[in-house]
């Protein structure tokens, strides 16, 4: 006996004697059968299973149908089938006879279409910060913590559903620590480390101005004389107090703070960001220190989810040595604890992203690929990759001035206009302060005054670059060498 062909021939047999009726779904939900046979789940359907893309009918073909959406998707209608079905179920019911159903054994039926559609507000304010877009403070300003976490639930917190109105879908209710990455960025710096925390800079709005220069906007004002957005972070204290991450502004109020509290001494400006406060999970909250009334009211939520990436691409990218070199100037001021994040060992992830490029298939530069790249264009060796600092200088503005003005300028030289410096970090070598391929590097291409220069090196003054540094690290306008193979 031949059970394989017995079998093949089953099937072929089946399809003759039978008629295809298959289930589509567009959009996220559910096609349920009241005889549960039938039942094309979303999952189901995006798998291309039998039981939604053939659905087989022998016999009389009597089944209800009816619909159920996934978190965040409402039902919308039916397609080709019950295009008038009500609700609250909207079923659409078939009862075809058997004889029916044998005139067109071995065809095709249209298919029967559920159509679901996105439900509530979708959230379009939102700020993109590297490899994340996060969504406005006050998109839920009126939402208990309670709704959030039952949307939002642990470990991962990803949200799904709606809440007060709004689709959470594919937005994730950030962490402490998630927040603290956030704000060190506006920093500058890795000020804030894990857990609740806080930092203050003294005297000065330059914080405060690079939030609201982002794109964020303030989602209440304290009658204790505070300008702020704060919101919910999903990390819990206890089983009744939760933490909080706010950016506040003091100072600016203090004429309404005297006239308000004529006990009140202004003790100058400055701008917080703290994620170490903590709140009730519900009812209204007194803070004794601001002497303010703070309602759950006012009290946004912290939401991101991935930022696209754009491509690098056109003009941003030099093709050199056999290689595309990003242009350094695309990524800025950009602390390094976050290129290590997005491109561990210098590689970078697929789907990672910097100042909003997808950087699939880019890596840092090693000193030596610029090393490279110069003998290339000054068609000698005279770089060697030796010693831990380098410098070529040229007189003469021929091959090696043509390599200078491929990138564009970080630093342009004001004294002698189209000259000026391409400044960029690229991965560096072990020292006692770090691993192979773990410390940032300096390097630099120079269209001076009289001439064309490069130089390389580091040291324990560059480690940490736009980190405050006095050195370099402070530095806006040194960038990032980045490169790969096309």
């Amino acid at each position: 006996m031949n059970l394989p062909k017995l079998v093949s021939l089953g099937i072929a047999l089946l399809f003759i004697q039978a008629c295809s009726h298959p289930i589509e779904i567009e959009g996220e939900g559910n096609v349920m059968s009241a005889s549960g046979t039938r039942t094309c789940l979303f999952e189901n359907f995006q798998a291309g299973d039998d039981v939604c893309s053939k659905n087989y009918a022998i016999g009389a073909y009597q089944e209800t149908y009816y619909p159920t959406a996934e978190p965040g998707w409402k039902f919308d209608h039916w397609v080709t089938y019950c295009t008038t079905a009500t609700p609250p179920n909207y079923e659409c019911v078939f009862d075809v006879s058997a004889a029916t159903v044998q005139q067109f054994w071995g065809q095709t039926m249209p298919p029967l279409k559920a159509v679901f559609t996105m439900d509530g507000i979708s959230i379009t304010d939102f700020v993109t910060v590297n490899d994340k877009q996060w969504a406005q403070t006050d998109v839920l300003s009126n939402t208990s913590w309670d709704e959030l976490n039952a949307a939002c639930p642990p470990p991962t917190h990803a949200c799904a559903g709606v809440v007060s109105g709004v689709n959470l879908n594919g937005w994730t209710w950030a962490s402490v620590e998630e927040v603290n990455t956030l704000f060190n960025h506006f920093i500058g710096s890795v000020e804030l480390g894990e857990g609740p925390d806080g930092f203050t800079t003294p005297g000065e709005y330059d914080l405060w101005t690079q939030f609201i220069a982002a794109g964020w906007h303030m989602n209440s004002i304290s009658p204790g004389g505070v300008a702020l957005f704060r919101g919910w972070t999903s990390t819990q204290v206890d089983t009744d107090y939760v933490y909080i991450g706010t950016v506040a502004l003091r100072e600016p109020y203090c004429d309404f703070e005297t006239a308000v509290f004529p006990n009140y001494t202004c003790t100058g400006s400055s701008t917080e960001v703290l994620t170490n406060q903590t709140r009730p999970k519900n009812g209204v909250q007194f803070d004794p220190n601001a002497q303010d009334i703070w309602p759950a009211a006012v009290m946004g939520t912290w939401l991101y989810r991935a930022a696209p990436g754009t491509p690098i691409t056109g003009d941003n990218v030099v093709i050199a040595n056999g290689k595309e070199w990003a242009q350094v100037d695309l990524f800025l001021n950009l602390p390094f604890s976050q290129v290590a994040l997005a491109c561990p060992a210098g590689v970078c992830l697929a789907g990672a992203v910097l100042n909003g490029y997808d950087m699939t298939g880019w890596e840092l530069a090693h000193p030596s690929d610029l090393f490279d790249l110069v003998n290339t264009y000054l068609g000698v060796s005279v770089w060697s990759y030796l010693n831990p600092i380098f410098s070529y200088y040229d007189t003469a503005p021929g091959s090696w001035w043509a390599l200078s003005t491929l990138f564009r300028y970080t630093y342009p030289n004001n004294t002698y206009p189209g000259r000026g410096q391409v400044r960029g970090w690229s991965i560096g070598p072990p020292s006692a302060n770090c691993s192979e391929n773990t410390c940032p590097a300096y390097a630099q291409l120079s269209n001076g005054n009289y001439g064309s220069t490069f130089s390389a090196h580091w040291g324990d003054s560059i480690f940490y670059p736009n980190s405050g540094n006095p050195n370099f690290g402070a530095d806006p306008i040194v960038g990032y060498w980045f490169t790969k193979v096309p």
